[in-house]
């Protein structure tokens, strides 16, 4: 597949040809016996230099979207293909090539309570990281937990939130907890891995409303993943539609949501509830492989 180039501009994120393959091993002696083709052969660009912009991957659970947004970050290493962060190769990085990538590539996760420390304060949850990568001295306690302080408000929560432990949060707030530590190394991509599909419907609208508020005022990029259509459609200025490790359909979400092409992209459709009581969308049943 050709790749889906970013509208102007070199891109801040190339993937070429991305392939993450599991081996299946059996026996006594745990010998390769075939491979899962979790990410067989994607290909996208995200964003020009200086413009934010969020590219939504969408695909039903297991289609390997995640795989993607782990494997761009080097999270799991891939199995071949090229991943060119502002012109630099992400794959052989590492060290402090990789530790200097990373410090601009950021992930919020699906699961807020499970990617904070229970046992850390959210102070230095969210201020560990500038520590470590060296833009805050440890010493400067003032300085850290002023610039800790103004993530949070930023992000929708208190100051005083920063003495608290994560378990006295809801899961819409300490989801602002894990944007706010994305934030505090001053990335500039962020891999959103469905991080509303834990939260109600109603902090879902308000965590979507932060991350394109965040994105005006700051230029991030998002790579956005979601298997919910109506999400993508609310985030995302272009639609890459992924489906058993390949991408079948990518467009703009005009395309994508108005004239969809493959009979994959229609049926993810068919399942988005409609917003007239009594209308019907024609239902599309996809079965089988790649078409």
């Amino acid at each position: 597949m050709v790749p889906m180039a970013s509208p102007t501009g070199s891109p801040v994120l190339a993937v070429r040809d991305l392939k993450v393959h599991f081996p299946i091993r059996s026996g006594i002696l745990q010998r390769t016996t075939g491979y899962v083709k979790a990410v067989d052969g994607v290909s996208f660009d995200i964003g020009a230099d200086g413009k934010g912009e969020t590219l939504g991957l969408v695909g039903e659970s297991g289609c390997g979207k995640t795989t993607v947004g782990r494997a761009i970050l080097k999270l799991i290493p891939p199995t071949s293909g090229q991943v060119l962060f502002q012109g630099r190769d992400v794959a052989p990085a590492t060290g402090s090539a990789l530790k200097s990538l990373r410090q601009k590539m950021q992930i919020v996760f699906q699961d807020p309570a499970g990617s904070l420390n229970p046992r850390m304060r959210v102070m230095n949850i969210i201020g560990e990281p500038m520590i470590v990568h060296g833009l805050i001295p440890a010493g400067d306690k003032d300085r850290l937990r002023h610039r800790v302080e103004e993530l949070l408000v930023r992000c929708g929560m208190p100051a005083f939130a920063a003495d608290r432990y994560p378990h006295e949060f809801s899961g819409g707030q300490r989801q602002r907890i894990c944007i706010a530590r994305a934030l505090s190394l001053e990335p500039s991509f962020i891999v959103c891995d469905e991080p509303t599909s834990a939260l109600d419907v109603s902090i879902q609208a308000q965590i979507l409303n932060l991350l394109k508020d965040l994105q005006r005022d700051l230029g991030m990029s998002y790579l956005f993943i979601s298997h919910d259509m109506a999400v993508i459609n609310h985030m995302c200025e272009r639609i890459a539609v992924m489906f058993k490790g390949k991408i079948v359909e990518t467009g703009s979400r005009d395309e994508i949501i108005n004239r969809p092409q493959h009979k994959y992209t229609q049926s993810l459709l068919s399942a988005v509830p409609q917003g007239k009581p009594g209308q019907k969308r024609q239902r599309v049943v996809f079965e089988g492989g790649l078409m």
